[in-house]
């Protein structure tokens, strides 16, 4: 699937969600934990992490809260799926960034020599033919900057493609150290699993954040 239906996807199953929020009467809520009070000593790093966690602590919080456990259940397969897309969607980025790469490969190691030296014979040619010597000069001129251009273009294809690659990799890597918001058996039965508070591990700003590991 390319990108741009895998972003439609994700967002129809944020509607999706949104729509049950308001069913269970939790999206102003929700909303309003999207945005965690800060403490100037945080670096901006630190209270990204802290926001991240914050907000997984506060999903299941109000996930957990909603009575109807027909609806609890919907809201947190919805959750799922919408954190599976995501990871499906990144794992398709770094494939893509690794195609990229190998195409501008492809392109540099199999650049068009015979088809320059071609240009150049022929615009030398065509110069002389007008202009004599200054034309045959300007001929060569041209090809050669018609070479350098095009190769300088290959050259940036492949650094861009590798900094994608980068990216791609980085933004997966952190998704992957970020616990999962419900598991499989909280989906099936909408109840609760039983977590162990670790807060020796997270950085001290954490503890007061009743942020949960995850599941052992």
């Amino acid at each position: 699937m390319n990108k741009f239906n895998r972003l439609a996807e994700l967002e129809s199953l944020r509607e999706e969600s949104r729509t049950l929020e308001e069913r269970a009467g939790i999206s102003q809520k929700r909303e309003e934990a999207l945005y965690p009070r800060s403490n100037p000593e945080w670096s901006s790093k630190e209270y990204f992490e802290y926001a991240d966690l914050w907000l997984h602590s506060k999903t299941r919080e109000f996930y957990f809260s909603v009575t109807d456990i027909s609806l609890r259940k919907k809201l947190i397969t919805t959750k799922r799926k919408i954190d599976a897309t995501y990871q499906l969607m990144l794992d398709e980025d770094v494939t893509a960034a690794k195609h990229d790469i190998s195409v501008a490969l492809t392109r540099a190691k199999n650049y068009p020599w015979l088809k320059h030296a071609s240009y150049s014979l022929i615009a030398s040619i065509v110069g002389w033919l007008i202009f004599g010597v200054k034309g045959t000069i300007a001929g060569i001129a041209l090809a050669l900057y018609l070479y350098h251009n095009e190769k300088e273009e290959a050259a940036y294809e492949l650094s861009q493609a590798q900094q994608a690659l980068q990216d791609a990799q980085k933004t997966k890597a952190e998704e992957s150290n970020s616990p999962e918001t419900f598991s499989t058996t909280e989906e099936q039965d909408g109840t609760e699993d039983v977590f162990e508070e670790e807060s020796s591990d997270l950085p001290r700003h954490y503890a007061t954040g009743k942020l949960r590991s995850t599941k052992l």
